[in-house]
């Protein structure tokens, strides 16, 4: 359920409804939340709330970078913080699809397209701890790497070839058309020239996926699950995102396989 409550006249809704920025308040809240019968909000909304509120943090410290001098202290701390605040919510965003046990098809369905881009990126770029272009994944030491590493790189080329498939499912549909109404903006929506747009970048990284996944499955590489615990909420006195890497979840080889086989990579690339 999304509430904004700096909206005039919105009141809050129930006295069983957690409102987004409650998680931002008091860390523990997530989970108690999380293991209700029927949270509300539920926990792919949370996603959805917390993601459209964290705008893209390059984007987010670009206009920082041409809105405030650099000399001004003042400005600058407020810059951190606001940038704190945003990777703040996309760790809460990291913590429920962990909750869900990073589902893809249950993500598929509640997250529109850039979301679900956005939380993998989220992961690529909190696991590899830097900025990685995803045509550079095939020339990583992925034998030597760290489970949760190889975990979130699997997970990504996963989506990728997923993304394209149901993406190709849904052009031989009719589309429905959209229907705006009058003072609501749905964060779920997605205009159909973004979608195509971003499903066409997609199509342009199936080769390197399949390569990726191809190079996983051929080693011995086991992936580690990162769970809930492993994301660490940021505190006031947070100075840099540190995650609790050592609380992953062990995965035989052969689940393992058995859920990279699910993305039926070679018939993605036949229809190519």
């Amino acid at each position: 359920m999304d509430v904004d409550l700096l909206r005039p006249g919105v009141a809050r809704p129930s006295h069983n409804t957690v409102l987004w920025f409650e998680f931002l308040l008091d860390p523990s809240l997530l989970e108690n939340h999380l293991q209700k019968e029927t949270p509300d909000p539920s926990p792919t909304d949370l996603i959805v709330k917390f993601l459209s509120i964290a705008p893209d943090t390059k984007e987010a410290e670009s206009k920082q970078s041409e809105n405030e001098p650099s000399e001004n202290s003042k400005n600058e701390a407020l810059g951190s913080k606001r940038r704190y605040k945003y990777l703040a919510l996309k760790i809460l965003a990291l913590k429920v699809a962990a909750f869900l046990k990073w589902d893809l098809t249950l993500l598929e369905r509640r997250l529109p397209l850039p979301m679900q881009l956005t939380l993998l990126q989220d992961l690529l770029y909190l696991t590899l701890e830097k900025d990685a272009d995803v045509e550079m994944h095939l020339e990583l030491d992925l034998g030597s790497s760290p489970g949760h590493v190889v975990f979130a790189i699997s997970l990504y080329h996963r989506w990728v070839l997923r993304a394209v498939m149901y993406s190709r499912l849904a052009m031989k549909q009719t589309r429905q058309p959209y229907i705006p109404v009058p003072g609501l903006q749905d964060p779920t929506y997605v205009p159909p020239n973004v979608s195509e747009d971003l499903v066409q970048g997609l199509e342009s990284q199936v080769a390197n996926s399949i390569a990726v996944l191809s190079h996983i499955v051929s080693g011995t590489a086991v992936p580690t699950v990162p769970v809930f615990d492993t994301f660490v909420m940021l505190t006031e006195d947070s100075t840099d995102a540190q995650q609790n890497w050592d609380k992953c979840a062990e995965v035989s080889s052969a689940e393992f396989l058995c859920q990279v086989g699910e993305s039926d990579f070679p018939s993605v690339m036949y229809e190519m």
